[in-house]
This record gives structure tokens, C-alpha cells and sequence, in this order.
């Protein structure tokens, strides 16, 4: 992008390597403190890292009260589609890092706390057989669904 200010006799161009606008930054270097609003900050950039934090809480809800391995997979599954998720879609130009590091954190010590309780947890829960695989499927539904969106 190159922005030109003919009164004061400046430019600037600047460069990006990512689909985020630079705009802001090229008038922020030719005129300090006038601000651009940036299409990236708006709400529907927000929409992937709540369904993210969404998706790690079923994560843990899962890990944590999952009585079987179905349910145990599921949590794991759904953890993985936040990361893939995050890594995709996430608002890295709006958030900080850490935040977005720490959904695939949390994402990551829930799997591995869902994985490690599936070598002690029955195949199928005791009741509701076909819950419990609707809801792997619908877990697998949804990975796929993101994972094909890349």
C-alpha cells in the first residue's frame, strides 16, 4: 500500500505478507493519530475464536465427566477442531498471541487429559449407546467441516 500526503510533502508504502489490510499502519506513518477503521475488527472476527473457546469448553466438559471412550474421542475430537480452527481462522491481527496460544493450549492439556483417561474408561457408556455416537460423529462432522475449509 502507498499513501501519499501532497500538503505535507510525505509518503509511505508499506508491505504485508498476509490478507490483513496495512492501511491503518501506511496513514498512521503519514499522519499520527488518524486511525482507519480496519474490516478485521469488526465482530464476525471474533465469531471463530468464540466457537473456538466453545469447542475447547466441550473439550473439557468431556474429558472431565466423559464416562466412556466414546465420549473420552469426542472431547478429543472437538479440541482438535478448535486448534484447527484457531490456527485458520483465528483473529491474529485483532488478538494478542498469547490468547490465541492459550485456546491451543487449553485445546492441547485437555486432549491429553481426555486421552489419559481413556485407558481406564469402558468402550460405551452404559446407557445411551446412540448419544454418545451421534455426538463422535457430529464432533467428526465438524472437524472435517474446518479442516476442508482451509
Amino acid at each position: 500500500m502507498m499513501t501519499i500526503d501532497r500538503e505535507a510533502g510525505t509518503a509511505a508504502v508499506v508491505l504485508g505478507n498476509s490478507a490483513t489490510s496495512v492501511d491503518e499502519v501506511g496513514i498512521g506513518l503519514i499522519r499520527p493519530g488518524v486511525t482507519v477503521d480496519s474490516p478485521a475488527a469488526n465482530a464476525w472476527s471474533w465469531m471463530p475464536v468464540a466457537i473456538a473457546v466453545v469447542l475447547v469448553g466441550l473439550l473439557w466438559w468431556k474429558a472431565w465427566r466423559g464416562r466412556s471412550r466414546m465420549e473420552l474421542a469426542g472431547g478429543v475430537v472437538d479440541g482438535a477442531s478448535a486448534a484447527v480452527l484457531v490456527w485458520t481462522r483465528g483473529a491474529w491481527d485483532v488478538l494478542p498471541e498469547w490468547a490465541l496460544g492459550s485456546i491451543l493450549a487449553a485445546a492441547f492439556v485437555g486432549g491429553v487429559y481426555a486421552l489419559m483417561r481413556m485407558r481406564e474408561a469402558p468402550s460405551w457408556p452404559r446407557s445411551g449407546r446412540a448419544g454418545a455416537i451421534v455426538n463422535l460423529v457430529f464432533s467428526l462432522l465438524i472437524l472435517a467441516f474446518f479442516a476442508l475449509a482451509l
